[in-house]
């Protein structure tokens, strides 16, 4: 997705440091994932549970980071190919989600945080990933500008499932989304326009770390 094939180099110091921080970001989500599933581990609640946006971000943090948790015990080489790979596709939308999460929590949602689960979910990962993609990571300049597209896409066929969840329950999981009301499709509109335009600025801050990292 990018012409040049140098990628920055990184110290051994570097490759443990990041392991760590990407350690306690796999923890952080872990802990939020188990704490939403604790209270009804059957079939039925595991299905609405993963059914909220909160969830299944919180569960991408945790795949993707747990992936590069193990990247660096599993493969040999040189400290930069062992802290992650060439492009950084998962990591983005992974921050994209837990971001828009955490923004969207905040300003419709209400923005309170009572419980454990909620910090870490909404507070913690958001903040986390954030770090990771401004500071932590090494690749995410190498990304083109029509990769912030298939980011999006991962939303539209969420709210497919979210409106299935709503007519079935007889009632949204989040008010200001009601597909049972006529405003549901603005709403809509709102929110995929609201995350294209977080992809890109998340796009143009990865290619911004990637100028800094090669100078």
């Amino acid at each position: 997705m990018s012409k040049s094939t140098a990628l920055p180099t990184a110290t051994r110091e570097q490759l443990w440091a990041t392991w760590l921080w990407r350690l306690l970001i796999a923890v952080a989500s872990g802990v939020a994932l188990y704490l939403m599933f604790s209270d009804d581990f059957t079939p039925g609640g595991v299905l609405d549970q993963i059914l909220y946006f909160t969830t299944l971000s919180t569960l991408m943090v945790f795949l993707v980071s747990v992936g590069y948790v193990l990247r660096p015990l599993f493969l040999h080489g040189t400290p930069r190919s062992r802290i992650e790979g060439n492009l950084p596709w998962l990591r983005g939308i992974a921050t994209c989600m837990t971001v828009f999460t955490g923004i969207i929590f905040f300003f419709l949602l209400g923005g309170e945080y009572p419980d454990l689960s909620g910090k870490l979910a909404h507070v913690a990962c958001p903040i986390m990933m954030a770090v990771d993609w401004l500071f932590v990571g090494r690749n995410q300049g190498r990304l083109r500008a029509w990769v912030p597209l298939t980011w999006l896409a991962v939303l539209v066929p969420y709210l497919f499932a979210y409106s299935w969840d709503a007519h079935r329950d007889g009632a949204p999981m989040y008010p200001f989304l009601n597909p049972l009301e006529p405003g549901f499709l603005k709403w809509c509109a709102i929110m995929i326009a609201a995350f294209a335009v977080l992809t890109y600025v998340v796009w143009a801050l990865g290619r911004l770390r990637g100028r800094i990292l090669t100078k």
